[in-house]
């Protein structure tokens, strides 16, 4: 009897919370996918809906679906608009020791959640979170332009078929972040480093990655633990990744784009306008369709952060 309780003090519990906001069609895809996981009993789950917001139907979609889970499905309603603050209100209504962050419009390998349980048991105490593969679903033909640079993006992710221990004094170590439609982190980790940054409009999930690396905490690249993104056609448009450029550059932190403290007069460095001229006459020059586009993003992003520049300038 003892030994039974002192068991099932010790069974994990993965909280997996889905931020959603105005896309209730597609987060019921998602749920119903989690529907049809198979689990190996080692380990509880609970689900977690936090709708941002939103003025569609979604609060109807969890309600109608919630009696179909054997673990809870709870909803909660956060209405102050941000990813971040649904996020971290995830994070404090999460039971789990374990929180595994996804979509709203993702699909799941059957063996999602067991591989997430194994994962976490077989690494023990010494990884603090991990990130699995995020493989595409086109929703149509994918050009092919889209490769490289462009996954990222997408929120792509596949590091290979090896699993890897990741730590601050890694090489590259930037090219080894987690996207949020795959990231899993052990509870502790936010009640020791905080929660997602309220200040991040974009990639709150690489900065987290980040903060955690560079508090010593040690990351898990799991390649058995994947999801399945969609990508809309749209997001195979380069309008699409002139955009994401665009707002990367302007959200950058200004600490990472000053190489020097020069006064420059109009507000913005002449070497950063130089640049982006060069790379849109690249653009032109570029062969392939891949470097013409690439060239073109880039220059949005320094446009981003010309914009960046400028805005603080207002400011001052």
């Amino acid at each position: 009897m003892f030994l039974w309780l002192k068991d099932m003090r010790q069974t994990m519990l993965i909280s997996v919370v889905i931020c959603t906001y105005n896309r209730s069609e597609s987060l019921k895809e998602t749920l119903e996918s989690l529907l049809n996981i198979d689990l190996d009993g080692s380990f509880n789950h609970e689900i977690l809906v936090v709708d941002n917001n939103s003025h569609d139907d979604t609060s109807k979609i969890v309600k109608l679906l919630a009696p179909k889970f054997q673990a809870s499905l709870r909803y909660i309603f956060e209405k102050r608009q941000g990813k971040c603050h649904a996020l971290n209100v995830g994070i404090s209504e999460s039971k789990g020791d374990v929180i595994a962050f996804t979509d709203d419009d993702v699909s799941f390998n059957k063996d999602y959640l067991n591989q997430i349980a194994r994962a976490f048991r077989d690494c023990g105490p010494a990884a603090g979170f991990a990130g699995g593969k995020i493989i595409p679903r086109w929703m149509g033909e994918k050009p092919d332009w889209v490769y490289g640079p462009f996954l990222g993006p997408l929120a792509l992710l596949d590091y290979g078929d090896q699993s890897l221990i990741l730590n601050a004094q890694m090489k590259n170590l930037k090219s080894r972040l987690f996207y949020g439609a795959n990231l899993i982190v052990r509870k502790k980790l936010f009640d020791k480093h905080g929660g997602f940054d309220l200040e991040k409009k974009v990639a709150e999930d690489t900065e987290i990655c980040l903060r955690f690396y560079a508090a010593g905490e040690v990351g898990l690249y799991d390649p058995s633990v994947v999801v399945h993104h969609k990508v809309p056609v749209a997001r195979t448009r380069p309008e699409y990744f002139y955009k994401w450029f665009f707002e990367q550059g302007k959200y950058r932190e200004r600490a990472a784009i000053f190489d020097k403290k020069i006064y420059y007069p109009f507000g913005v460095p002449t070497w950063l306008i130089r640049h982006t001229i060069v790379l849109c006459l690249k653009s032109f020059l570029k062969k392939d369709q891949h470097s013409r586009i690439y060239c073109r993003c880039l220059a949005f992003f320094n446009l981003g952060q010309i914009r960046k520049f400028l805005t603080d300038k207002k400011k001052v």
